[in-house]
């Protein structure tokens, strides 16, 4: 699997009907066009990069923070909101990165707000 390329999630012997799905749109969509991917892995890469913010600063004693970090934190937390979002562009990149953080007491507080359903 490449990093940012389109691929099947469904198994061709168990779901070959969404499996088709999946691959004609890849296809007649052209989703694996440079640009395309290009753009989709900055977003991959923000996403990521943003939920390592929030696990390093989770740790840190709130009497440690001061008003500038708060803030860069809170900005953080609606830039991964907004990254989830189903409205923003590849919000299903930013979903996968997130997902595996799911459960995490970094992501706790923000993790109602955050669209992961597929």
């Amino acid at each position: 699997i490449e990093p940012g390329k389109v691929h099947p999630i469904p198994n061709l012997e168990v779901d070959s009907d969404d499996f088709n799905k999946v691959v004609g749109s890849k296809r007649i969509l052209n989703l694996d066009h440079d640009t395309i991917v290009s753009h989709r892995l900055k977003v991959i890469k923000e996403t990521r990069s943003h939920v390592r913010f929030l696990k390093m600063s989770y740790n840190l004693d709130a009497e440690d923070l001061d008003d500038e970090t708060i803030e860069g934190i809170m900005e953080v937390k609606q830039l991964l909101i907004d990254k989830c979002s189903r409205k923003s562009p590849f919000s299903a990149a930013a979903v996968e990165s997130v997902l595996p953080y799911r459960h995490t007491e970094y992501l706790a507080d923000i993790i109602d707000q955050l669209d992961l359903l597929p």
